[in-house]
């Protein structure tokens, strides 16, 4: 099986860590960056399999960078793993179509990692049946 890609964008350097490690143990290859202008570079260069985007981010905001990823013809799932819960900002988030929504915690333990790797494996696999087709990660 082909190792599959995921482009990690996130500015709090613990939870770049935390996800990189989660990821990286179950075979995936990752790619992490601390601010949404250098992931969507990334992204648009190297066309991963997945992304995984916070919202709360200075200068470029994840929702943001799921608004341009989104006006592209780019067909990458993302996933949203965000502290940010409240009504307005998912209200705000759902017409970007994220294919999944994960909410940090403060304390994100096993029970983080375990939702996160289903959620992930989900939109992989939905996506797969959708007539998805991984693509290569330039070198």
């Amino acid at each position: 099986m082909k190792e599959r890609r995921v482009v990690i964008i996130d500015d709090d350097q613990a939870m770049r860590k935390l996800l990189r490690t989660t990821l990286e143990n179950q075979g995936f290859l990752t790619r992490a960056f601390p601010n949404a202008a250098e992931g969507a570079l990334e992204i648009w260069n190297t066309r991963p399999d997945l992304v995984i985007l916070d919202l709360d981010m200075p200068a470029v905001s994840g929702r943001e960078c799921l608004e341009a990823l989104r006006k592209t013809a780019l067909d990458i799932p993302i996933v949203i793993v965000s502290a940010v819960n409240t009504v307005e900002e998912v209200k705000r988030i759902t017409p970007l179509h994220p294919d999944g929504y994960i909410l940090k915690t403060s304390d994100p333990k096993k029970d983080f990692r375990t939702l996160l790797l289903k959620k992930i494996e989900g939109v992989l696999r939905k996506k797969s049946e959708k007539g998805f087709r991984l693509t290569n990660f330039r070198k």
